[in-house]
Parts: structure tokens; sequence; C-alpha cells
């Protein structure tokens, strides 16, 4: 694995052998294909950095891992996207909107939010469409019901202080 940067990607932290072989990419780098690794986080609305998952049972070890999944702006500089309206669909300048999401060939996933002094909340998320072949969503829709599942998580917790933090960040 060797890490990299680029003046396309400048906030970006991108390998250019991921040991995940089944991921797509659809950044190059001087010719070559990349992965988004990481992302600084730079000065914005409420960001809560969460903890890569590593297997912590022998059954885990059976699940196909996937590289992260980032909502990167079209501006290639910003991330993330502002929950509420994430959550009604609005993924205006969302890079990549319209394409599938980068999941693998499963038909659900677990995401886990990982907050800090509350437990992991995993939540599963449905990732083929509802037609008779069965698609990969694509990453617009993707993004909404990840921004549904924080939601949940949101409604859920037994305190008021994250949802203002969240809202007004």
């Amino acid at each position: 694995m060797q890490l990299t940067g680029s003046h396309e990607w400048p906030h970006a932290f991108l390998i250019t052998s991921p040991t995940v072989q089944t991921t797509r990419t659809s950044i190059f780098i001087r010719g070559q294909p990349a992965w988004l690794l990481d992302y600084t986080i730079l000065q914005g609305g409420t960001v809560v950095p969460q903890r890569f998952w590593s297997p912590q049972n022998p059954s885990d070890t059976q699940v196909p891992l996937h590289m992260p999944i980032f909502f990167v702006h079209k501006d290639r500089k910003n991330f993330g996207l502002p929950l509420i309206r994430a959550a009604a669909g609005d993924c205006m300048g969302l890079l990549d909107a319209r394409i599938a999401a980068p999941v693998g060939d499963c038909s659900t996933m677990y995401i886990r939010i990982s907050w800090p002094g509350y437990d992991d909340w995993p939540t599963q998320i449905m990732t083929k469409d509802q037609t008779s072949a069965h698609r990969t969503i694509i990453l617009e829709k993707f993004a909404k019901r990840v921004a549904s599942g924080v939601c949940r998580f949101l409604d859920v917790s037994p305190s008021d202080n994250i949802c203002a933090m969240m809202i007004s960040g």
C-alpha cells in the first residue's frame, strides 16, 4: 500500500494499491488508479470522527471489508452533507451522485455510528433498488439512507444536546 496526494484532491489521503480488491475507483492520479482512504477535516459544520471498524469476533472475519465511503463535493475540497437536507434527499453538489454507490454486491449493509460517550449504534441499510434487476443504489440514494440512519440514532439518543449540536453545526 502506498499513500499519495494530489493537487486535484488537496485534502485527501489516497492509496494506490488497496488490500480490498473489490473496490472500484473513479480517481486517477498521474494516470494511475487511486482510492480515497481518509480526508482532512476543515472548518465547517459539526464533524464526529468515526473509528475504522475492525473484526471483534471470529465470525466477523468472514465479512468482506470495503474501503471507506466519503460524501465528497464536486469541488473535491469539501465533504459531508447537511444531515436534515440529506435525509430529505437533497444531495446537491455531491461528487458522482448519480453513479452506483461503492458498496459491493450485497443487498444490505450495516453502518455503525460511533458517538463519543455512547455505545456504537449499528443500523442496516438496503443497498439495492426495488426493481426486478435489483441494481445497486446510486450514491445520492445511499447518502439519503445513511442520513436517515443517523437521524434514527439521534431520535433514540437520551440527550437533546446531540440534536442541537447536529442541527446548529
